[in-house]
């Protein structure tokens, strides 16, 4: 049975108090020891149903349903009125045509109350109108002597008709307007109502009219018979005193028209009662009323005026708004005070609802004013017009109840005459508008202490008939002094309501946030409210269930409809706490599975590791039931049962060798535990996502905002035990026993138990692996989103950690016979390089003859759906693996990806190809001439890829037709080819110096001690001609400017005396072809045309002792000079291209330029770079002297004319030089 539905009470009967009615016994009202019993001595009581359904309930007050529907007496009528009965437990509902009356305590075999009707006669004007607007009035009145059902008093509020029968049951009998009943009525004038009537018992009552007249009624007369008598209350006369005093009586009315509440005030003595009457105008008067009808005006005051002043000075509202929308409704005075009165009232703001106020007035005051005011806090509150707002003060008087049309609000009555707004308490209860709930009628309960065990037996209450939702009770509890109703307090008090009562079917309460909230506050009080449900704290949440599976699937309701009602009621509900309360439901939901996984192994405690696990967390509060207790208040913490799992199957490895099987039981045990928690968190985080708009990571500098599921601890868990699992398995793998033999019943016991538990690890392992992954992946994408410095070294380790160990964590399950499982979990997690080893590595693991034929299927399948991702690494796998026929050939309806693979990365060599087999030759080109250009170290692959090249060139302009000029890298291609080819022939030149060489630098040195002899007076400039020498050896591609100083520096053939020209020619070839930047240019083309003028001694070819002209003019042209313009001449080098000859002057090196420290690295230290510039400043030096001493400027001169060259401008720069040979050349 639901907790929130009360058993019946089946205790014997307790006594009835002298003073009030003791009928009323509740469990949760008393505690869980039941009251004293004591000897009957009265009549005994009704049994009360206890069929009570708690709507909601907190330490302030609970609202309870008492009996079910009274639609049945309701549905028809638009116009309800009615009163209750606290002593006798009845209620009075009238309408137009009907009264009726039913025990509020007790409902019938239906939950529904067993009502008695009264048909009432029309109530009919003098001039014979029917009254279809004024509802009857009636009053319960206390049950006669020997009868326990109370009596009834009906009025006729136009025809002034009154009837009385002492007990319902004898108004059944006879009929309501039967001739032996007790009637009487009043005199009214023309247009004179009958407005409100009082019980003030045991001062009989007082009735009021609507022209502000007030009657004394009582029921018997002085001798005790039952007679209706009637007098005015502004004299102690008789029925007949009723128009002697007409003059008092035309004052009374005048200043006391529009009643709007009588109450019944303190009792003075025996059959003696104040009576306190308010009008809606302000106007109060305090009467003492006697059993006899002696009534005696004490005071009368019009607290108008004080209700304006103070509400202006203290709510800051305009006077004379406030004074014309200003209505009274009731007046109660507060028990316990002899004095002190509340008044409710209402005002209107312009284009706003009604505001209601409660005034304090003291009544002792000579002064008789209102001494404070204050605006209720859920201000706008609407009532109907047919339902006039009422307040209610149930004894003792610790809390207000104001009724409404469709609430209640409650409010701390105040004990002084102002309001404490320190300890002031405010709450309201409203309906579910869908429920159209609406209150007909409301009476109070005065609380009832047993008088022998002073236990309290009813709470101070206010009852309340409601359409649509039944009976209902709002009882009140004791407030604490001095309590401090804090905004925390409050939020959670809200929050708990809604929570553990919102939710219930059937429930007519709206818990919708009706004031206006500290959104942040709310947040925090949520998260601990959703702890306190994870951890059984909350007061109510019953713990007390017998099934823990029942228990824990409550706290996952609850806790569901925490996050419900969040976000129903809130806009702003942060993704911090949306997220920690899906962590406390995947807490929940873990614990679950695992009650669910290890239930059945607890009847075997001995054989189970959970049991060692969860006494690890034994308390003091724990008791011997730990299990129970644990996953009652310890979730919080479940994410250690991990670690501790897989704890007991490390510690459990030692005894492999000495009983296996068990070792067996233990993985397997720990196994299931944690994928029960893990996985079950995991699966529930993804259901409840788009529920919870879970739109992604939390994006914050807090690093405790991470999901537990992923916490570095249970990933390292996680893999540890994924690698033990491993382990065992390839250990059980060589038992060698199949499952086979275990349909063939071919195996002992021992060894079917071992086949189930593989049959176990291997479903256990599938489910690790993709665990591990996700975990994996999880905690990488939440430290992305997380701006915390600590976590730098974190992020790098884990997706280090996984990147590495992914691919193994899958393939392991290939060992186990599941690469359908691989497969699925490759692709779930878009593992694309496992994806294609399990393709392209599984051939031993697959019989399939068509396996071939598959992995294209699969392949041509992930590239249709993974697109480009896919592509790039199974591209980069062909690559690494040197599969480049299927890299090129295979897949070609994807070529597309491959092309663009090969625009976005380095891979030239290759790509150069597909460029081919897709026809693209220009582009083929270009990568090889970049590649020869850029990236190309060796002299042989450079030939190679700048030939390609050249091909791919003319094959493009053979398709095209396109001139050769619009193709300017083939001329470079050529320069460059000319360049190798010289390269090339001065390595064939040194190849037989070096062949017998035992490494490298033993190669450099012999080659030295050939072609670099004259370079020993030179160490400086010896070594950076070894440096280029090596490279050269080694067919690496020379840079220009190296290859030109070996050009330019080797010594002279060994054939001849001159030192060859061809060297100096093809030095200015390699320059031509260079592309080097312009300073480089200029400064490498000055020292090969000074190397060219010093390269022969001038003096002695210009000697011209005993020589002859012709002997002179020989020797000149085999001046390398000469030799060099010749050859460039005739080869029409200084036509094609920018090489022209410079004069001696403009060849010297100027060591002032930055030339030495851009050419060499910056490896080379400053002392060689200066021993280098002093060593080129000696060539300027041997230029001088030959300028001094054989005039070699004019010899140039000479040379440059015999050779038909004209002479260019002095102090020409690079781009001058440039047209000057083109116009040479025109």
């Amino acid at each position: 049975m639901p907790s929130n539905i009360r058993l019946p009470f089946s205790g014997e009967i307790h006594i009835r108090s002298t003073q009030e009615p003791l009928y009323w016994l509740r469990n949760d009202l008393i505690g869980e020891i039941p009251p004293q019993k004591m000897k009957l001595t009265t009549p005994p009581l009704p049994i009360v149903d206890y069929g009570v359904i708690e709507w909601t309930k907190n330490e302030f007050y609970c609202v309870s349903r008492l009996v079910g529907s009274i639609e049945k007496i309701i549905n028809k009528e638009v116009m309800v009125t009615g009163s209750f009965d606290s002593k006798t437990g009845y209620a009075l509902i009238l309408t137009h045509s009907a009264a009726y009356v039913f025990s509020y305590l007790h409902s019938g075999l239906d939950h529904h109350p067993v009502i008695l009707t009264f048909p009432l006669p029309p109530d009919v004007t003098k001039d014979g109108r029917k009254n279809n607007e004024v509802l009857p009035l009636g009053v319960l009145v206390a049950p006669c002597a020997g009868c326990d059902e109370p009596g009834l008093v009906i009025v006729m509020p136009i025809s002034g008709k009154i009837a009385y029968w002492e007990s319902i049951g004898g108004a059944i009998a006879e009929g309501l307007m039967h001739r032996k009943s007790i009637e009487s009525r009043i005199p009214l004038v023309s247009g004179e109502i009958c407005v409100y009537l009082c019980n003030a018992e045991p001062a009989n009552f007082v009735l009021a009219t609507s022209s502000g007249k007030l009657l004394h009624l009582s029921l018997v007369d002085s001798s005790a018979r039952l007679h209706i008598g009637l007098l005015n209350m502004a004299s102690s006369s008789g029925i007949g005193g009723l128009f002697s005093s007409l003059t008092g009586a035309l004052w009374s009315a005048t200043t006391r028209r529009d009643i709007c509440s009588i109450n019944a005030g303190e009792l003075k003595g025996r059959g003696t009662r104040d009576v306190i009457v308010c009008t809606k105008r302000g106007t109060i008067s305090k009467w003492e009323v006697t059993r006899s009808g002696y009534a005696k005006l004490i005071l009368e005051k019009n607290l108008w005026n004080s209700m304006v002043e103070i509400s202006e000075s203290t709510l800051d509202i305009s006077s004379s708004l406030f004074e014309k929308s200003l209505q009274v409704y009731d007046m109660m005075p507060i028990p316990n005070s002899t004095s002190l009165v509340l008044i409710l009232a209402s005002f209107s703001k312009p284009f706003d609802t009604i505001n209601y106020i409660l005034f304090i007035s003291d009544l002792k005051s000579d002064m008789l004013k209102v001494t404070s005011v204050h605006l209720l806090k859920y201000h706008e509150i609407y009532s109907d017009l047919l339902f006039r707002p009422r307040i209610f003060i149930p004894k003792p008087g610790h809390m207000t109840i104001i009724v409404f049309s469709e609430a209640l609000y409650l409010i701390s009555t105040p004990t002084d005459i102002s309001f404490d707004y320190e300890s002031l308490f405010e709450d309201i209860v409203t309906f579910n508008s869908e429920n159209h709930v609406q209150i007909l009628a409301a009476g109070y309960e005065d609380s009832l202490i047993d008088p022998s065990s002073k236990k309290i037996i009813r709470n101070p209450s206010v009852v309340i008939a409601t359409k649509n939702a039944g009976i209902l009770r709002c009882e009140t509890f004791k407030l604490s002094k001095h309590h401090k109703d804090s905004i925390s307090r409050k939020n959670r008090r809200k929050l708990d309501q809604a929570v553990f009562y919102g939710f219930l079917e059937g429930n007519p309460l709206n818990f919708s946030w009706t004031s206006e909230c500290d959104i942040e506050n709310i947040q925090i009080v949520a998260i601990a409210l959703s702890n306190d449900i994870l951890t059984s704290v909350s007061k109510y949440q019953s713990s007390l269930l017998v099934s823990l599976e029942n228990e824990l699937l409550l706290k996952s309701l609850n806790l569901l409809r925490l996050s419900e009602y969040l976000l129903s009621n809130f806009d702003l509900i942060s993704a911090e706490t949306r997220w920690k309360l899906c962590w406390c439901s995947e807490k929940c939901e873990s614990a679950q599975n695992l009650w669910t996984s290890i239930n059945t192994r607890l009847t075997k405690i001995e054989d189970s590791i959970i049991n060692n696990i969860i006494k690890d967390f034994r308390t003091k509060e724990s008791g011997e039931n730990v299990i129970r207790w644990w996953f009652q208040k310890g979730l919080q913490n479940i994410a250690s049962i991990v670690s501790k799992a897989h704890k007991c199957c490390v510690d459990a490895i030692s005894l492999v060798e000495k009983d296996g099987l068990r070792v067996l039981k233990i993985l397997v045990e720990a196994n299931e535990i944690i994928l029960a928690i893990l996985l079950s968190a995991q699966k529930f985080r993804r259901k409840r996502a788009e529920f919870l708009k879970l739109d992604g990571p939390l994006n914050c500098n807090d690093d405790s905002l991470l999901p537990w599921t992923s916490h570095p601890d249970i990933l390292l868990t996680l893999s540890n035990q994924y690698n033990l699992t491993n382990a065992v398995m390839l250990e059980f793998k060589r038992d060698n026993l199949q499952i086979e033999d275990k349909i063939l019943n071919n195996l002992n016991s021992m060894d079917s138990i071992k086949i189930n538990l593989k049959e176990t690890l291997v479903t256990q392992l599938i489910d690790l692996a993709e665990l591990i992954c996700c975990s994996f992946e999880e905690r990488i994408l939440w430290t992305k989103f997380i701006e915390v410095g600590s976590l730098d070294n974190e992020k790098k380790y884990i997706e280090e950690k996984y990147l590495s160990s992914r691919g193994n964590w899958i393939k392991f399950l290939v060992e186990i016979d599941k690469l359908d499982k691989s497969f699925e979990i490759a692709e779930k997690y878009r593992d694309f390089r496992t994806l294609i080893e399990l393709c392209y590595e599984t051939d031993d693991k697959n019989t399939d003859h068509n396996w071939n034929d598959q992995i294209v299927r699969r392949i041509n399948w992930y590239l249709y759906t993974f697109k480009e991702k896919f592509a790039d690494v199974l591209y980069r796998y062909f690559i690494e693996k040197g599969y480049l026929q299927n890299l090129l050939e295979d897949f070609s309806d994807y070529h597309h990806y491959l092309s663009e693979f090969f625009n976005f990365r380095n891979y030239g060599r290759i790509s150069w190809m597909h460029q081919i087999g897709t026809d693209k030759f220009k582009d083929a080109g270009n990568i090889l001439y970049n590649i020869a250009k850029n990236d190309e170290r060796y002299v042989f692959n450079k030939k190679v890829e700048l030939s390609i090249s050249k091909l791919c060139f003319l094959a493009d302009m053979k398709s095209y037709d396109t001139q050769q000029i619009d193709y300017l890298p083939i001329i470079d291609i050529e320069h460059q080819l000319e360049t190798i080819q010289i390269q090339n022939s001065l390595l064939d030149e040194i190849k037989s110096f070096i062949e017998n060489a035992i490494d490298i630098n033993t190669a450099v040195e012999l080659a030295v001690e050939k072609i670099g002899h004259s370079l020993k007076k030179r160490p400086a400039t010896k070594a950076v001609f070894k440096r280029a020498l090596k490279d050269l050896i080694l067919e690496k591609i020379m840079n220009p400017e190296d290859l030109i100083d070996l050009l330019t520096l080797k010594d002279k053939k060994i054939n001849t005396e001159e030192t060859s020209p061809n060297e100096y020619y093809l030095a200015l070839k390699v320059l031509n072809s260079s592309q080097l930047p312009l300073n480089q240019y200029r400064h490498i083309e000055k020292t090969i045309w000074r190397r060219i003028f010093i390269a022969n001694d001038w003096t002695k070819i210009l000697d011209t002792r005993n020589k002859r002209d012709a002997s002179i003019e020989a020797d000149t042209k085999y001046t390398a000079l000469y030799e060099t313009i010749y050859l460039c001449v005739i080869s029409k080098l200084f036509e094609n291209s920018n090489i022209y000859p410079i004069s001696p002057k403009n060849v010297y090196f100027d060591p002032k330029t930055d030339y030495l420290q851009a050419r060499f690295s910056k490896n080379t230290h400053d002392s060689e770079i200066n021993a280098f510039s002093n060593e080129l400043l000696k060539e300027n030096e041997l230029l001088d002297k030959y300028e001094v001493k054989a005039a070699l400027d004019s010899w140039f001169i000479a040379i440059m004319e015999a050779l038909k060259i004209h002479r260019p401008p002095e102090d020409t720069n690079f781009q001058d030089l440039q047209s000057y040979s083109d116009n040479i050349a025109c």
